[in-house]
Order: C-alpha cells, then structure tokens, then sequence
C-alpha cells in the first residue's frame, strides 16, 4: 500500500468499549496527524454498539478507504462486519477494549503511536473472516460457557480481565454442558460439551489462547470442544490456556474445516465476544482474504 493522497483514514470510535475514557488516545491521534496535515482523515463517533456499521457506510459514501475501529474486540466485529463485500478498503485498529483479543492474535497490540505509524506504512495482509447466516466475526466465535459468560459481562458495569476472572469463578460449577450436534465433510457428530468454539484467530483476548495452531490466512477455522473439566482439570487448563498448550489438554479436541454446521440446544453465541441470539442450526463458512489489514 504505497502512502499517497488517495488513502483517506476514517476512525469509528467507541467511546464506552472497555470502560476506558478514549479521551488521550484521541488527542494522541489529533497531535499525530498535525505533524501529518496532508492526510485526509475523518472521526466518527457511536455509543450505540449498532451504530458501527451505519458509520461504515457514510465514511465510505464519503470517499474514505482506510477504516480503523477504535475500541475492543465488539467494535472490530461491528466495523469488520460492514467492510465485507467492499471493494478496495483497508482495516486496522486502535485496541482499547477488555481483551483485545484480535489485535493481539494479529500483532497489532501496540500504544497508539506505534499503530499510528504503522497506518503510513506499506506492510498489508489478506486475511479470513467466517460467515454465520448473515453475520460475521473475524476472532472467535462459541456457544456453551463462553457465549453464557459473555451474555454475563454485557450487562456488567465494569469490565476488564479481574471482572470477567470473577465471572467465570462464579459461574463454572452450576453450568451444565449442552448438547450439540455438528456436521463437517460430509458427516453428523453428536456429543455433550461444555464449550463449542469457532476460532478464526488464536486467542479470546489477554492472552488466553484457544487455538494456538489458527491461521488468519489458511482458509480453514479451528473447531475446539471441550468437555466440562472436574476441578483440578480447570486448574490445568487455564494454565494451558495461557501457556499456548491448550490443545493438549484432556479436556480438549480440535478439528480444522472450512464449513461447519451446527445443532445445538442452546441458543445463546457470541461473536468475537459479542452476546448474540441464534437459531437451533447455524451454518459457518470461510470467506478467504476476504479483509486487507494493515499490520
């Protein structure tokens, strides 16, 4: 991406993603793009986590091709969702959310003015997103435990990695695994579990790692299953989790496909950590490259 005036970068801000004031990130990013006064840029605003993509759209009716969510992991899902289909734009993000779990699993996890530069900068890469029905999520996707704990966290007050630890202590004994049923090459699969995860990239944020082994740029997602651990083994496997060895947990299986459908009793997922309501059969697909990040 060579850096001329046809590049005009438009800011989708999330002023409440992570209960963080986006008040210095912001004069950060004024102060940057004063030293920079040829570079057209634009900002909008949303406290309405629907509003994301209706703001797309008119940076795109207006001319602007470089798309960067400011926010956490919800926002990227929101701005990523509108980008797909779009001809000749480019994303990136300014991560200021809980987890931040794309930007992280895409090394883009850096203080303001690093990401700032790197916006100038020619390095691009096409990467996948999944498709479920008509939404779309770029990270991870799940239904069981996690999609209970992120229905949970979406109506809490404060947020952050204590706040969701705290949830998640408090949740695990009561719930019960569901039954799902799930069909990839061909072939149904029936079986309790406690979490079904979709997984894009490699992580849910903070580092804590579902799918070591994904690859933004295969073509493939990562299924991971678990079954619900005894106590001692979710001991083991947080530490596994963020060590980058879930995958040789007990409790833990993975499979790489390209299109997965699934049956569940459940109707609660998120999406990139989104709480989100589904129907009892859902359909994911990759759409491959389908998203030019700048990183």
């Amino acid at each position: 991406m060579k850096q001329t005036n046809k590049y005009r970068y438009c800011f989708i801000v999330n002023p409440i993603s992570g209960g963080r004031s986006k008040q210095k990130l912001l004069q950060k990013l004024e102060q940057f793009f004063n030293k920079h006064k040829k570079i057209d840029y634009n900002i909008l605003y949303t406290s309405d986590k629907q509003r994301e993509p209706e703001l797309v759209q008119k940076g795109y009716s207006l001319g602007y091709n470089v798309f960067i969510a400011v926010g956490g992991d919800g926002t990227v899902n929101k701005v990523v969702g509108a980008l797909v289909g779009l001809r000749d734009v480019f994303f990136s993000v300014l991560p200021c959310g809980s987890g931040n779990g794309f930007a992280r699993a895409v090394g883009l996890n850096h203080p303001p003015k690093k990401n700032l530069q790197k916006l100038l900068a020619t390095k691009t890469k096409e990467i996948d997103v999944v498709q479920m029905g008509n939404e779309f999520f770029i990270n991870v996707a799940g239904i069981g435990f996690d999609a209970h704990i992120a229905h949970l966290f979406s109506e809490l007050k404060t947020r952050g990695l204590r706040t969701y630890t705290k949830l998640i202590l408090k949740e695990f004994k009561a719930y019960q695994s569901i039954e799902i049923e799930y069909q990839y090459q061909g072939k149904w699969h029936k079986q309790s579990c406690f979490m079904f995860s979709i997984a894009n990239g490699t992580q849910f944020g903070n580092n804590a790692f579902i799918a070591p082994k994904a690859k933004f740029d295969d073509g493939l997602f990562e299924v991971c299953i678990f079954k619900k651990p005894t106590f001692w083994q979710a001991i083991t496997l947080a530490l596994m989790v963020f060590a980058k060895r879930v995958d040789r947990h007990v409790c833990y299986q993975r499979i790489s496909v390209k299109q997965l459908k699934l049956k569940s009793t459940s109707n609660f997922m998120h999406l990139d950590g989104e709480p989100f309501r589904c129907e009892q059969q859902v359909e994911f697909k990759v759409l491959e490259k389908a998203l030019q990040v700048i990183v």
